[in-house]
């Protein structure tokens, strides 16, 4: 083996015998594309009460600029609703992130909705919901949005 010492600071060290480190290999795992669902008009549901077993979370919105929102779910599901309270409001798109990281855009088109209850998408066989990410304003004041993910 060979020895090289640095004159400076008179360290002595034993020179590897093979500087060639193992190829790092990187995996690519393709999940499948869910085409985004347009809701062209929200279908208004009659109001149901919040069973024991539902998840529910709310954020208020201004009208004076497009909010972006992100509500943590964590929870299995089969339907999920959107309920507007207060002022009408306008919905551009909801994205629903599941735990498996596939996700589904519902695009509402800037969408007007008045205040009520309204089923978004339902979620065949129930699936868990990671989080939710939503795009929307008030028109013309604060409204408060509500996302209900039912079992």
């Amino acid at each position: 083996m060979m020895k090289t010492v640095i004159a400076i600071f008179f360290i002595a060290f034993d020179l590897a015998a093979s500087l060639a480190a193992a190829p790092h290999v990187t995996t690519v795992e393709s999940r499948p594309y869910l085409a985004p669902v347009t809701a062209d008009s929200l279908v208004v549901t009659p109001a149901l009460p919040l069973e024991n077993d539902e998840w529910e979370g709310t954020k208020e919105v201004a009208s004076d600029q497009w909010t972006e929102f992100t509500l943590a779910v964590g929870r299995t599901g089969t339907h999920l609703y959107l309920g507007v309270d207060g002022a009408a409001a306008q919905i551009s798109i909801a994205e629903i992130v599941f735990d498996n990281g596939d996700s589904q855009v519902i695009d509402c088109c800037d969408q007007t909705v008045q205040p009520g209850l309204y089923s978004l998408i339902e979620l065949t066989g129930g699936r868990k919901v990671d989080h939710i990410r939503v795009v929307a304003r008030a028109d013309p004041s604060t409204s408060e949005l509500t996302l209900r993910l039912a079992e």
